[in-house]
């Protein structure tokens, strides 16, 4: 694994319009090493989505391939961050 993800990086993937050079190699190297995230990434991902639908950003079908596209990225998802903070 090689970093730790999150939506801010996660969404442009997502969209061409906010794409730049930084985030696409990044997208590389998840490709490549894999990635980190926390627990709630995916719920986070798919809320973006949604109110990019409700944006008329994209359509229902569009986003439901997108979710897609990012749940069969190899990122592994760090359920135990959040059980920890709580016992900080």
């Amino acid at each position: 694994m090689t970093f730790v993800v999150d939506n801010s990086v996660a969404l442009t993937w997502c969209f061409a319009d906010e794409q730049t050079p930084v985030t696409l190699a990044l997208l590389q190297r998840v490709g490549e090493g894999g990635a980190f995230a926390p627990g709630l990434w995916l719920l986070e991902a798919v809320n973006g989505l949604l109110v990019a639908e409700r944006r008329g950003r994209l359509d229902s079908a569009r986003r439901r391939r997108l979710v897609r596209f990012l749940e069969m990225l190899p990122i592994a998802i760090d359920d135990e961050s959040a059980g920890r903070a709580w016992r900080f």
